[in-house]
Order: structure tokens, then sequence, then C-alpha cells
């Protein structure tokens, strides 16, 4: 689905499938930008913002949770759902 036809609506279900919503879990994540705000166009993404007290761990987080991405799609797996958004 191009963002600029993304429904605000459906933030909720992009974030399930990219496993993002759970990943951030722990950093009270909020999506912010063009999207929820319904001018956004083709070229805008998807913008989370999160409450961080421990950069380290964060960064931690993040470094996981993309390698695990990043091993899912290179060793056979498919990210399908995600990438249809």
């Amino acid at each position: 689905m191009s963002p600029s036809r993304l429904d605000p609506a459906q933030i909720p279900e992009v974030l399930e499938a990219l496993q993002v919503k759970s990943a951030l879990n722990g950093f009270d994540p909020t999506v912010v930008g063009t999207i929820p705000l319904r001018i956004h166009t083709t070229q805008s993404d998807l913008d989370v913002v999160c409450e961080v007290d421990n950069s380290e761990e964060f960064e931690r987080m993040l470094h996981h949770h993309t390698e695990t991405i990043r091993d899912s799609t290179s060793n056979g797996g498919s990210c399908s759902e995600a990438q249809a958004w």
C-alpha cells in the first residue's frame, strides 16, 4: 500500500506487521508526523517517538530488533506483510 493511501487507522496494523509495537512496548511509543495528520505524500514515512530514560538500553533493543528482521528476511523469511505497507 502506498503511504499516500495509508489511512491513519491502519497505523496499528502496520506497526504490528513490522513488530515495532512489541519492540517499543517499554518506551511509550507515539506515532507522529504527516500520516496521523493526514497530510502525507508518497514520500512520507511513519515516524515514531519514544520516551527513553536509558539510551544504551534503547540502542541495544533497536539493534537487536533490526538484526532480527534482517536475519528473518535474509534466511528465506518474508516481510511481505510489512512491505505491502
